[in-house]
C-alpha cells in the first residue's frame, strides 16, 4: 500500500460525515464519535491487511532474490518486509528494497539504479559505506549483478551483531561510487553521498537450542564452553567462553570452531559465511567468546536434526 492508496481511502469518506461532525448535541457527538469509531478500525484493518498482503504474495522473496535466489521462497515470504526507502544524488538513486534477520544477523537488499536509464559502467562499487547498527559485530557489503537491466546493480549488507538488533532505527550511508582498475586506480562516478534511514523490522523466528554438552575443543586444541545457542530459519548465534585463548588483544581468533547443520536427511552443511568476536577480560585467562553465521540459503528448522559443533552434536527439538 502507498501513499496514494491511503489518501484515496481517507477520500472514500463521504462529505456529509464530515458535514454532521459539526453539529453539536450529546446525542449527536456520541453517534458521530461512534461512526468515526468504525470507520477507522475499518481503515486500519484495510491498512494491515493490505500490509500482510503484501509480505505474503512473492514480493519480499522477489525482492530479496540478489540474496537467496529464488530459493525457500515460502520460508523468505513469512520473515522478510519490504522498505522501499530511496536517496538519489549525482544522476543516481539508491533504494533499500527489502530486509530479513533474526536476533542476530540482518540481511539488507539495495537497487542502486541510475537516473537516466542508462547501462551502469562494469566493476562500481562504493568507496565509503557505514552501517550504524550499534553493537555490530561485524559487516559485509557484497554486489550482485543481473543481466536483464543494464541500468541496475543490486547490492546486499550483511550484519552481525553480538547483541539483538530487531526494532532498532537505523541509518546507512553510501559514498564515493567509483571504478577501480586492474591496478588499484580508482574513477570517481558520483561522490554522493546516499543516505538512509529505517528501522529493523523482520519477523524473528529465533529459537534456543538446549545445550547439553557444554565443554568442548576445537580441531586447534582450543577449548570452550557453549553457554547459549540460537538458531533460526536465516542464521545462528553461539555464546562461548573462551579458555587460555592464544592472544590476549584477540589478534589471533582461532579458524579451527567449525560449525555445521545435521539434516534429518543425513545432509551435512558446513557454516562459512560467518563472524567471530571476543571480549578479553583484564587479568583472566578467559574471554567471552561469539560465533555468528548467516546462512546462505534459509532452512527449514523441521528439516534439521541437530548442530555439530567443534564435532560435538547438539541435538535440535522445535516445539509446536
Amino acid at each position: 500500500m502507498n501513499r496514494k492508496d491511503l489518501y484515496t481511502a481517507l477520500g472514500e469518506v463521504d462529505d456529509d460525515i464530515l458535514e454532521r461532525s459539526e453539529h453539536k448535541g450529546k446525542k449527536t457527538s456520541k453517534s458521530i464519535w461512534f461512526r468515526w469509531g468504525a470507520i477507522a478500525a475499518c481503515f486500519f484493518l484495510f491498512v494491515s491487511m493490505t500490509l500482510t498482503a503484501e509480505a505474503t504474495t512473492g514480493a519480499v522473496s522477489n525482492l530479496l532474490a540478489p540474496l537467496f535466489g529464488t530459493t525457500q521462497t515460502e520460508i523468505v515470504d513469512n520473515i522478510g518486509i519490504p522498505v522501499g526507502v530511496s536517496a538519489s544524488a549525482d544522476g543516481y538513486t539508491l533504494t533499500c528494497d527489502a530486509i530479513i534477520g533474526d536476533r542476530y544477523s540482518v540481511a539488507i537488499v539495495y537497487t542502486l539504479s541510475r537516473d537516466d536509464g542508462q547501462p551502469i559502467p562494469e566493476g562500481v562499487n562504493f568507496g565509503n559505506w557505514t552501517p550504524d547498527i550499534r553493537g555490530s559485530g561485524g559487516a559485509y557489503l557484497s554486489k550482485v549483478t543481473y543481466e536483464d537491466d543494464p541500468s541496475k546493480l543490486y547490492f546486499v549488507m550483511g550484519v552481525k551483531n553480538r547483541a539483538p538488533v530487531i526494532g532498532r532505527l537505523t541509518a546507512v550511508s553510501f559514498a564515493k561510487l567509483e571504478i577501480q582498475d586492474e591496478d588499484g586506480n580508482c574513477t570517481l562516478l558520483a561522490n554522493g553521498p546516499w543516505e538512509l534511514k529505517f528501522t529493523l523490522r523482520y519477523k524473528d523466528e529465533t529459537v534456543k537450542v538446549p545445550v547439553t554438552k557444554r565443554e568442548i575443543t576445537d580441531a586447534g586444541g582450543e577449548q570452550y564452553r557453549i553457554k547459549n545457542i540460537f538458531l533460526s530459519p536465516v542464521g545462528l548465534h553461539i555464546d562461548a567462553r573462551w579458555y587460555n585463548p592464544k592472544s590476549i588483544d584477540g589478534s589471533l581468533l582461532t579458524d579451527d570452531f567449525l560449525v555445521s547443520l545435521l539434516l534429518k536427511d543425513g545432509t551435512t552443511l558446513a557454516l562459512e559465511n560467518y563472524n567471530k568476536s571476543t571480549i578479553f577480560k583484564a587479568g583472566s585467562k578467559t574471554a567471552d567468546y561469539d560465533y555468528t553465521a548467516l546462512f546462505d540459503v534459509p532452512v527449514d528448522l523441521d528439516t534439521v536434526q541437530a548442530l555439530i559443533i567443534c564435532g560435538c552434536e547438539y541435538p535440535v527439538t522445535i516445539s509446536s
